[in-house]
């Protein structure tokens, strides 16, 4: 290796990095060091772009957790130099923003996060660090270099947690306050360790892993399962209270239910400080908060404002902390390193081979994932009695190049603090022998425990969520439902339902579809179980549909490629982790399925889901529910409280009866397609749809089918809007002269619906045509439409 050049780990793409060659980075500006890497930790944050959730550019170097000795400073840096032990926070700070200057460093206007496009990493050997003065600081020289990496973010985050709940109070109120900790993950036990350096009268530290709890109460917390005895965990409350509730809050999961139950543990004037990062509402409306003098403080964490406090506080607890860290492996093996991150590959020993690859733990997030690696474990060796538990947190020591001539060969197991003397039966967050007898027990039962659980384990910024292996994505419990015409109906319950009989045999699940509605062409699909048999069970579903339409006379819309359109039911808020940032992972299902997708941009009415049609064969289908699964199984909080869509009559305000066509859908409508009544759809395939050939019991279906390409040989295809009632006039123009004037200058054909679809008063247009063609139109329509608005806003003002 050249003198210029270092070693670095470089992001090519999703689940692409390289070990190679770098020139070592350089002063760019007065502010900046050049720090020597010792150590850097590979985040659960970088498994996102690794893995592409997270659209990302390439090649840049990747890492934002350090620890290192300065090797050169630039002109203007004061606080450190050459040869420095320092230690940084995951991102720059400039210490001279209104926010650093106020101690808000988490909001510097200059800020930039380490291992990204705009600035290089810290999985290499040596790293560039801008604004040093206002970044990094010096390491105290008693806190190990393991302990350091929790710096950047868990452990501030986590005395930022415990220092806002009692910022408040005054020394004589702190010593008779109660304190429930609700999340005993990394950054809550980072919490649980400041909080008792206040010494409150009681400390109660709720969650629902065992494993989790034996370890708050080894950091001097009384530990409480809420998912096994919620009842006598409030009854404690009000018991050390007298009645009251409890003085301080410390939320540190990040879902709204945690808040939910802080909330109603706390007494009036009492005091929640939130740290998770919380994407749900908040749990609590105006009136309750008023009524209980309610003081809450949320965000992210000032890691370099607090700095120095936090190094104090780690120099006094890095030896209760010890259990985070595992074991080491080369930079080198980096590569290897990262594929074992991504797929929780860890192995029972490992080469003793020093510096390399330190692991530390992040105390994973359920008792079937926690299960899991002793499943694993026990299929492929039952003589073993020993299981680790699976990580997701890596720390890379970056000295080169690595001598190993003068190590012992020998291996070793992970070695962490044992346990209490009468551990929990279940998979504990540390390494301890198990007997294979008792893992197997556990194991069998972890799906039925896991079911329980609300995951209140999921910690703040500084959390992961360890990946589940695709047997666990199989067995995963869920429900997924389906919007089905009535005749669709038929043929997938059969005659005296035996279609759906032999659905539930074949694949283990549960399915059914809702009854009859008078006047109501829908009807909805329900399937509950694994993922495995959920996917299957939809496949079958595509190929009865298709096998079955001719038979029923069905009118659902079918293509004559063989392939048959599914459309599923997906709560609102789940559907950005189906589409993905700017479609990328819509787009990845497709690719993976063959299926071609588009998801509704309206909610149906009176409920919270939206619908995903998926269009393709039977196996394309079932590989796409597959995909589509694992998304809401990862996603699965954000579909508490999803109000259900349930098919009804609903008549405009004012407007008589809907009349019907062709089984009970609104006159103007296309009775196979009733998803359409939701609105805007957007397409994320890749190539145009085909027109539908409609089948139906009438004689329109001796009638020639529509044609599927243009004149000119391109394919038609045929897309949906919904424009305001009150607007539709504007946009036919008197005699419909606007209309056809849109018609023939962009060569679509445009129908319209002669009533609304639905309780929003908004009107279909269907449009079909060349992909330039509909693009077009789609300009004139909205054009004229925006001109309406337009008008009318000028003349009201």
């Amino acid at each position: 290796m050249s003198t210029d050049t270092m070693k670095a780990v470089v992001f090519h793409g999703p689940g692409k990095v390289t070990v190679e060659d770098r020139p070592i980075p350089k002063i760019k500006d007065d502010g900046d060091i050049i720090v020597k890497v010792d150590k850097t930790a590979l985040c659960g944050s970088e498994l996102h772009v690794f893995r592409g959730h997270q659209p990302s550019g390439t090649g840049f170097v990747m890492g934002h957790e350090f620890t290192g000795h300065v090797h050169e400073v630039g002109s203007s840096v004061k606080s450190v130099k050459v040869g420095d032990r320092v230690v940084s926070p995951f991102t720059t700070s400039c210490g001279e923003c209104f926010y650093c200057q106020h101690g808000f460093s988490s909001r510097c206007t200059k800020s930039l996060l380490l291992g990204s496009t705009v600035l290089d990493g810290a999985q290499a050997q040596f790293v560039r660090v801008p604004t040093a003065d206002g970044t990094v600081m010096k390491a105290p020289p008693k806190i190990k270099d393991e302990a350091l990496v929790l710096m950047a973010d868990i452990f501030p985050t986590g005395m930022f947690a415990a220092k806002n709940g009692f910022k408040h109070s005054t020394p004589e109120e702190i010593k008779e306050s109660v304190v429930v900790l609700i999340g005993c993950g990394p950054v809550a036990l980072c919490a649980l360790c400041n909080i008792t350096d206040y010494n409150p009268k009681h400390i109660l530290a709720i969650d629902s892993v065992p494993s989790r709890l034996e370890l708050a109460k080894s950091l001097g917390a009384e530990p409480w399962n809420f998912q096994t005895d919620r009842e006598g965990l409030n009854q404690r409350v009000k018991e050390l209270t007298d009645g009251r509730g409890a003085d301080i809050v410390i939320e540190v999961v990040g879902l709204s239910p945690a808040l939910r139950m802080g909330y109603e543990l706390l007494r009036p004037w009492g005091v929640i400080s939130s740290v998770g990062v919380h994407n749900g509402e908040i749990p609590w409306n105006g009136n309750e908060a008023y009524g209980k003098n309610l003081r809450v403080q949320m965000g992210r964490c000032p890691v370099r404002s607090i700095f120095a406090e936090a190094l104090e506080s780690l120099e006094r607890h890095q030896d209760r902390l010890g259990f985070m860290a595992d074991k080491i492996m080369p930079l080198s093996e980096a590569v290897e390193g990262y594929d074992m991150f991504d797929k929780m590959k860890v192995q029972k020993t490992c080469p003793q081979i020093l510096p390399g690859l330190v692991w530390l733990r992040r105390l994973v997030t359920s008792l079937d994932r926690l299960l899991a690696p002793v499943r694993r474990r026990l299929s492929s060796s039952s003589s073993s009695s020993t299981s680790n538990i699976s990580l997701s947190s890596a720390l890379f020591l970056s000295r080169w190049p690595i001598r190993t001539d003068h190590l012992s060969p020998a291996t070793f197991v992970i070695a962490c603090p044992l346990p209490p003397a009468s551990p929990s039966p279940h998979f504990l967050g540390h390494s301890y022998n198990m007997s294979a007898e008792d893992a197997q027990n556990s194991a069998g039962n972890a799906n039925a425990i896991a079911d329980q659980l609300d995951r209140l384990n999921v910690d703040g910024e500084a959390a992961d969520v360890t990946p589940r292996t695709e047997q666990e994505y199989a067995e995963s419990q869920l429900t997924l439902r389906a919007i089905v015409s009535s005749k669709e109906a038929g043929v997938i319950i059969g005659k005296a339902g035996k279609n759906v009989a032999d659905l539930r045999d074949e694949t283990g699940v549960r399915a059914g579809v809702s009854k009859v509605v008078q006047g109501v062409h829908d009807r909805v699909l329900s399937v509950t179980g694994s993922l495995s048999g959920i996917s299957k069970a939809y496949g079958l579903v595509a190929k009865g549909l298709l096998d079955g339409a001719p038979s029923m006379g069905m009118g659902g819309v079918i293509r004559s490629d063989g392939t048959h359109p599914i459309r599923l039911l997906i709560s609102h808020n789940q559907m950005g982790t189906i589409i993905g940032r700017q479609g990328l992972k819509i787009k990845q299902i497709q690719d993976a399925s063959g299926v071609r997708m588009v998801a509704q941009k309206e909610m149906l009415p009176q409920s919270t889901e939206r619908i995903v049609e998926v269009q393709g064969s039977p196996s394309g289908i079932e590989k796409a529910i597959w995909e589509i699964g694992k998304c809401l199984i990862d996603d699965h909080e954000r579909g508490y409280g999803t109000v259900l869509y349930n098919p009804a009559v609903r008549v405009q305000p004012g407007a008589g009866p809907l009349t019907t066509n062709n089984g009970g859908a609104p006159a103007g409508l296309n009775s196979g397609r009733s998803y359409n009544r939701t609105g805007h759809g957007a397409d994320f395939s890749d190539s145009p749809p085909s027109t539908f050939q409609r089948r139906s019991g009438s004689d329109a279906a001796n009638r020639p089918p529509p044609p599927t390409h243009t004149e000119d040989g391109e394919k038609m295809q045929t897309q949906n809007i919904s424009i305001p009632s009150d607007m539709v006039g504007c946009i036919i123009g008197r005699g419909g002269s606007k209309i056809s004037e849109i018609r023939k200058t962009s060569g679509a054909r445009i129908s319209i619906a002669k009533a609304p679809h639905d309780d929003t008063g908004e009107r279909m247009f269907t449009i079909t045509g060349s992909a330039s063609a509909n693009e077009k139109a789609l300009y004139l329509l909205y054009e004229n439409l925006e001109a309406e608005k337009m008008r009318r806003s000028q003349a009201q003002d």
